[in-house]
């Protein structure tokens, strides 16, 4: 993943993009490796693109029924696709030019509990039309499928815009730095990448408290959180969570641990239905 910031050589001619676009291009410029090189990239036709799933951890395989890979077409129109669990990799079609994410969810009961594998489409394809996934660009690869889905006051366009110049391969430096991954602030990021005031300072973690895994009740012997990298959260001292609780998966199912609200050193463990 490269660090180098390069300079940005195109810039639309309409105010309000370039309004947009310049805090952006302040955060870390226009990415590398593999960048849009003009705009006449995003009316290149559609290209067979192989993809590469990265290992699901043996012991989280064994929960996962099947896998769910999800990207866009070349105008943005969510594309999918069910997958069996134990499936390498995948073809599908995309827009040469256009920046977009690949993500493959790991699907638990029907649920997209674990953040995606993922990808951002040009950063890192290969030149011979290979894109890999990985666990660690999965949750750049969701925000910016989160960005371009979500209900806002922007149109399609605007988002397509600065979704297209915005530095990810930067961003996913950041976050990797900054992990575990379901512990950042996702809203804010979203919102500073829509606003163009995003920064390195933008990707913080939320308020968290600590547990200590001896308050955990001895039937619960497996929690995963959704950060696939973190494993068994139990075979730690402690670990993290935030202070508004969250939604863990467990020997027992899901299950959403919370900080008691006047106990201290108690926690509120929660199982919810199957």
């Amino acid at each position: 993943m490269r660090k180098q910031i390069q300079r940005f050589y195109y810039f639309s001619s309409n105010l309000f993009f370039i309004l947009i676009l310049l805090p952006l291009l302040v955060f870390c410029g226009c990415g590398g490796g593999g960048g849009i090189s003009s705009l006449q990239d995003f009316y290149k036709p559609t290209v067979e693109y192989v993809l590469t799933f990265p290992d699901i951890p043996p012991e989280i395989l064994q929960l996962v029924t099947n896998s769910e890979l999800v990207w866009m077409d070349e105008n943005y129109t969510i594309r999918s696709k069910t997958l069996p669990v134990n499936a390498k990799g995948e073809t599908i079609l995309l827009a040469s030019g256009k920046t977009a994410p690949v993500l493959l969810f790991p699907m638990i009961q029907g649920n997209r509990f674990f953040i995606p594998a993922g990808a951002i489409h040009p950063f890192g394809t290969t030149e011979d039309s290979r894109i890999y996934l990985s666990w660690e660009n999965g949750f750049a690869a969701d925000v910016f499928h989160k960005i371009i889905t979500a209900e806002s006051g922007q149109t399609l366009a605007e988002k397509e815009s600065y979704c297209s110049y915005f530095n990810w391969d930067h961003l996913l430096d950041v976050i990797n730095k900054n992990r575990p991954a379901y512990l950042l602030d996702e809203t804010k990021i979203i919102q500073a990448i829509c606003s163009g005031t995003i920064k390195a300072s933008s990707v913080k973690k939320v308020k968290t408290f600590t547990v200590d895994t001896s308050l955990i009740p001895v039937e619960i012997m497996q929690i995963y959180s959704p950060d696939i990298m973190e494993g068994n959260l139990m075979t730690k001292s402690s670990f993290e969570i935030p202070q508004t609780g969250s939604i863990f998966y467990s020997n027992l199912g899901f299950i959403k641990i919370e900080k008691h609200p006047t106990l201290s050193n108690s926690l509120v463990i929660t199982e919810l239905a199957r």
